[in-house]
């Protein structure tokens, strides 16, 4: 299955599907795409399958989400970091959350206006209230209404969101079902797989 308008988000030169699969690096300007401030761009190829291997715990893209020895230092004793977990471990303690934070890189335009984040629509299929930072990507994202937003790097704003949400209903989405990861992915490849894409464009 080709995709078309796979852009380097380093030098907007185009890229094959082909070479995404072999290595992470732009043939064009040589830069390595494993890195956190195209996190966007890597949670696209894997949301369409491109690539299947990206380490959540490499240090190189989410290094900075947990930080460990800020925790230990301030002596922190109400937060838990679970290490690497199985699907199934993950999807349990998604379920058994009440919050689901979305967080973003303002560094590049695939992350501020672009990005549809995987953990949204888990988020979203396990019920949690969602706090996200205020981008243009996530007000574009589907029950956007329903997300509370603060603003990016700015401390007390997300501390009052956080709250806001701690205290707030739960909202009924209808059709839940259509933001299950299978329910997508068959649309997907349903898409991709409609006999007119393989006819010739109409004179």
């Amino acid at each position: 299955m080709a995709f078309e308008g796979l852009i380097c988000p380093v030098c907007s030169n185009t890229l094959s599907e082909n070479e995404l699969k072999e290595k992470l690096i732009c043939p064009h300007c040589k830069n390595n795409l494993k890195q956190k401030k195209y996190l966007a761009f890597l949670e696209y190829l894997m949301m369409v399958g491109i690539v299947s291997d990206i380490d959540f715990f490499d240090q190189a893209i989410y290094g900075h989400e947990i930080e460990q020895k800020t925790v230990e230092e301030k002596k922190i004793n109400n937060v838990s970091i679970l290490g690497r977990l199985s699907r199934r471990e993950t999807i349990h303690e998604i379920c058994s959350s009440g919050i689901g934070l979305l967080i973003n890189s303002d560094s590049n335009l695939h992350s501020t206006h672009h990005t549809s984040p995987l953990k949204y629509f888990e988020y979203l299929r396990a019920g949690l209230k969602i706090v996200a930072v205020d981008f243009f990507s996530h007000r574009n994202l589907p029950e956007a209404d329903k997300i509370i937003y603060f603003s990016n790097n700015d401390k007390k704003s997300f501390i009052d969101a956080v709250i806001h949400a701690g205290s707030k209903n739960i909202d009924q989405i209808n059709n839940i079902e259509i933001f299950s990861s299978n329910y997508r992915a068959k649309n997907i490849i349903e898409f991709f797989a409609r006999p007119e894409g393989f006819e010739p464009p109409t004179l």
